[in-house]
């Protein structure tokens, strides 16, 4: 598998699941405490929604890639 190819087939998979899964949920640990042999940790959850153009763009450009490799 060459480069580009590999490069297409990634953008179509993250333009596909950008539009199906159109929010990316994620926990990130702020502060952490620890008293002796207690640990006090606080965790914030986080939302990011993916723009529709960003799935449709990622789409468009794996099949580019992907007809730009069988053209050669």
């Amino acid at each position: 598998m060459t480069i580009l190819k590999f490069i297409g087939i990634s953008l179509l998979i993250a333009g596909v699941l950008g539009l199906v899964y159109n929010r990316v949920s994620f926990t990130r640990e702020v502060h952490e405490t620890n008293f002796g042999p207690l640990t006090v940790a606080v965790t914030e959850d986080h939302h990011v929604k993916v723009p529709l153009w960003a799935g449709v763009s990622g789409i468009i450009l794996g099949i580019g890639f992907i007809a730009m490799k069988n053209r050669s």
